[in-house]
């Protein structure tokens, strides 16, 4: 920091009064000026007070301008002395004079910003009253010195170099002060880090560096190998973190928003937000943030936007265990959590390899593979080229396509087209009917799944009930515990679609014809009741403990399974719950259900005459069969499974099972699995 003008270290005697009576004279308040001027109001304070040592160039412009006078009228006539750090740095080493022709400014100085306002404050400072403090100066290092000649290297004092190169360049220069174009310097030999550590210090502590300029200053001291974090952080007395922050920052902005900091757009906070994302999040966040759009007016609200395009852990492709950042936690207003990473160049580096791997596995049995990274959330192929196909008899392609916020989703199969024209798609009609043909699964009805959550509902409810009053309880229990998948659900559906068993309908109407009808209705969801709760309490108490435990049963298992609504758990798979429930009650529906007349009504041409295959009714004939009508096929069927139990065939739908496996069933071929000493396999539909 230059020292040649009291603009540097200021008396508060001089500056503070002048200020205070300048203020007083306006009519000002404190906070006033500091509006007025943009100075801190804590910084006039102080001044004012005389507590307040120091006072930087900018502040003393600042202020000189929000009172309309020139800076030397609030500094006065007398300098005052040179400050503490410069004195030692400036004063130790021999007096010589260098022409200003033969002086250059360090490049190893890290301040690189000069407020030309200030250089030329001081140029009319110096030509009217000369070189206050000389300049510190070293011979020119050898690398220098074959670029630029045997000049000598200004180390100390860049503002008032500049300052009397301005007034050379200008015709200007002060004969009568400096006479000769000669320049005081002070000749004190240092080495580079000596000279980094020096202007570091002496810029930091006054505060006169861009926070940029700081973290490059760092990380070339760190580059040569000179200094790291913990030895730079001692020598100019900050924190490690401070100095690692300024190096991140220096390193890892992207080039528009280290340009808008630079010139002041953004504050070091929003600075500090942005560096902590890649380049293209930056950009991202950078043109609202310049608008002060809708929340970026502040660094807690830039923050809240960039952890909110965290990427979830959830969505990653590759093993979690291999993520090593730090994670967030995302609470949703149902009480949820998402952990969110907080590295996210790491996450982009696993989730690109992990695509890569899936690339080459999926070439094996594709014929090509396309990654394609979406601008929007949405599944778009268009952009690509791209198209998804029905057409199963050819090979197709896969595209993994990579969303904004690194979902993955792959998409198979898929085809390529040319020409500025994208193929007609086909009609939903059509792709129903072609995915009918070449995949199991998709020829699966939604009324054959309904009627599979539904047998499979009422043989879980005969089941629970068969099994005692402890399974019963675990199943209350899950549902006051609030999980709602397999049991006690507090939705207002009625009666009507729900799948009873009708053991249990028997059982509840013959507690409804005990109890009351004004007491007790069938459906266990309806909210609003017509009887009073006194008078149903008071029948309870009549109840003994076995009826209780009855009653308690019944209300319970009536609430496990299905409704029979296309838009409600229409899938063809099971929960994890569902599952275990099943196996702990012991269910095996190859034992309990056999084919009847609700489920082949169900069934397309096609599929009946795969059953009547697979059941052994067509023996061979199964051209003269394909002639037959689908009612007449129906009622063969059914009749051969209901004559003294002839056979047991359990569809992959009927069993408890996951989506995936069953699915694997349908397109494998393979019956689900049965009791072996019913079943007798055969061919699945």
């Amino acid at each position: 920091m230059d020292t040649n003008l009291p603009v540097d270290t200021l008396s508060p005697s001089t500056l503070g009064l002048e200020v205070a009576r300048r203020r007083g004279m306006a009519g000002w308040s404190q906070r006033e000026l500091a509006q007025q001027s943009g100075v801190a109001q804590s910084k006039i304070s102080l001044l004012e007070s005389g507590k307040s040592q120091t006072a930087e160039v900018s502040t003393v412009q600042d202020l000189a301008k929000a009172f309309g006078c020139h800076l030397t009228e609030l500094l006065g006539d007398t300098a005052p002395p040179a400050p503490a750090i410069a004195t030692s740095d400036e004063d130790a080493g021999d007096r010589v004079t260098r022409h200003i022709t033969k002086l250059f400014p360090s490049p190893l100085n890290p301040r690189k910003r000069f407020d030309p306002a200030a250089v030329a404050e001081i140029a009319d400072s110096i030509a009217a009253k000369g070189l206050l403090q000389p300049l510190t100066i070293r011979a020119g290092t050898r690398d220098i010195l074959d670029a630029v000649g045997q000049l000598a290297e200004v180390y100390i004092g860049g503002t008032r170099y500049r300052a009397l190169k301005l007034l050379h360049d200008e015709g200007r220069w002060p004969e009568d002060r400096l006479p000769g174009g000669m320049v005081p310097c002070t000749l004190r030999e240092c080495s580079d880090i000596e000279l980094i550590e020096i202007a570091l210090t002496e810029n930091i502590q006054r505060q006169d560096m861009h926070p940029l300029e700081e973290g490059q200053a760092f990380l070339d001291l760190e580059r040569a190998g000179k200094a790291d974090p913990a030895e730079i952080a001692r020598v100019i007395a900050k924190t490690p973190r401070f100095v690692q922050l300024r190096m991140q920052m220096a390193r890892d902005l992207a080039p528009a928003a280290a340009e808008a900091f630079a010139a002041g757009r953004i504050s070091t906070e929003m600075a500090r937000e942005l560096v902590r994302v890649p380049h293209d999040v930056q950009l991202s966040h950078l043109g609202p943030l310049l608008k002060a759009d809708w929340g970026y007016k502040t660094a807690s609200e830039l923050h809240e936007k960039i952890h909110a395009g965290f990427p979830n852990l959830g969505h990653a492709l590759f093993d979690k265990a291999l993520y090593t950042g730090d994670l967030a936690e995302d609470h949703n207003t149902y009480g949820g959590k998402t952990l969110k990473c907080c590295d996210v160049t790491l996450f982009r580096q696993l989730q690109d390899a992990a695509v890569e791997a899936k690339a080459v596995e999926l070439r094996e049995t594709h014929a090509f593979v396309e990654i394609v990274r979406s601008k929007t959330t949405w599944l778009d192929l268009d952009p690509a080229k791209l198209s998804k196909t029905y057409a199963r008899d050819e090979r197709g392609g896969a595209a993994i396509v990579i969303m904004p916020d690194y979902r993955v989703q792959i998409v198979e199969p898929v085809r390529r087209w040319s020409g500025d024209t994208k193929p007609a798609e086909m009609s939903t009609a059509e792709k129903k009917a072609l995915a009918k043909k070449t995949d199991p699964v998709a020829g699966v009805s939604t009324g054959r799944r309904i009627y599979a959550k539904a047998a499979k509902s009422r043989a879980l409810q005969r089941a629970t009930l068969e099994t005692g009053t402890a399974t019963v309880l675990r199943v209350a229990i899950m549902g006051l515990l609030g999980d709602d998948v397999v049991a006690i659900r507090p939705e207002a559906k009625g009666p009507d679609n729900h799948a009873l068993d009708a053991g249990l309908a028997l059982r509840l109407g013959e507690w409804r014809d005990r109890l009351g009808a004004g007491l007790v209705d069938l459906d266990p969801y309806l909210k609003a009741r017509s009887r009073g709760d006194t008078k149903l309490w008071a029948a309870l108490r009549e109840l003994d403990r076995p009826a209780l435990e009855d009653l308690h049963a019944c209300l319970v298992v009536q609430r496990l399974g299905v409704w029979s609504d296309p838009w409600r758990d229409d899938n063809l798979g099971d929960t994890p719950l569902q599952i275990a429930l099943a196996s702990a009650v012991d269910l095996d529906m190859a034992e309990v259900w056999t084919v009847d007349a609700a489920y082949v009504a169900t069934l397309d041409k096609a599929q009946l005459l795969d059953l009547a295959d697979s059941v052994g009714l067509i023996f061979g004939d199964r051209h003269e069969w394909a002639k037959a009508k689908v009612s007449e096929l129906r009622q063969a069927i059914v009749a051969i499974a209901q004559s003294a139990n002839a056979f047991r065939h359990l569809p992959p739908e009927l069993a408890f099972a996951s989506a995936k496996t069953i699915q694997q069933r349908f397109r494998s071929g393979t019956a689900a699995p049965a009791n072996p000493a019913t079943a007798r396999g055969g061919q699945t539909i």
